[in-house]
């Protein structure tokens, strides 16, 4: 063969050429595609949780309105998974609201007794799944006394912590740390 048959241009080169490329731009395409798809799955189930305190002065006050409430809220679109809970007063770790109550109460010379009375509390452990749209009371208190002291620590001297690790159904998990409104994306809740 000479070289100008080696180097002549055959229809069928452009033809397989242009093939190629069309089957690496189909194969690029479902591939974002199919992350497209996993990443909106994941945003549909997506929780968002947030932590309130709520006070009421003497004049809200009523049997089904208590002076102190705590409360956790999903304002996401799917399920949030509850992995982890802390409480901590002053840094230290606390077992449960009425050990805070109870340390409060003692600093400030308050009755133990008084203050226990009047409380109904839900606790939230692990495991435990606050559905979409779901605003969960933990605890309440009808002490308005430790209500105002309770007030004072979490919004001024900012003494009272609850740090919440859930995740989703699909195990992207978020750490929530109040008195913070936002929560952070973790790896997992462990450790």
């Amino acid at each position: 063969m000479s070289d100008q048959q080696k180097k002549k241009f055959h229809p069928q080169d452009l033809i397989g050429l242009v093939a190629v490329i069309v089957a690496t731009c189909a194969a690029l395409a479902a591939i974002f595609q199919t992350q497209l798809m996993a990443r909106h799955q994941a945003v549909s189930v997506w929780p968002y949780l947030q932590m309130f305190a709520g006070f009421a002065s003497g004049d809200q006050q009523t049997d089904e309105i208590k002076p102190f409430s705590f409360n956790i809220t999903n304002k996401g679109v799917g399920p949030a998974i509850v992995e982890s809970i802390n409480l901590r007063r002053k840094g230290e770790p606390m077992s449960n609201w009425r050990v805070v109550f109870d340390a409060v109460a003692a600093e400030h010379g308050l009755d133990p007794t008084a203050v226990q009375r009047g409380i109904s509390e839900a606790n939230m452990d692990p495991g435990e799944v606050v559905q979409a749209g779901e605003i969960r009371t933990v605890i309440e208190s009808g002490n308005s006394d430790l209500a105002a002291l309770l007030a004072r620590e979490i919004y001024v001297d900012q003494t009272i912590e609850v740090d919440v690790c859930y995740c989703s159904l699909y195990k992207e998990c978020w750490r929530l740390v109040f008195p913070s409104s936002r929560p952070e994306t973790q790896k997992t809740c462990q450790g």
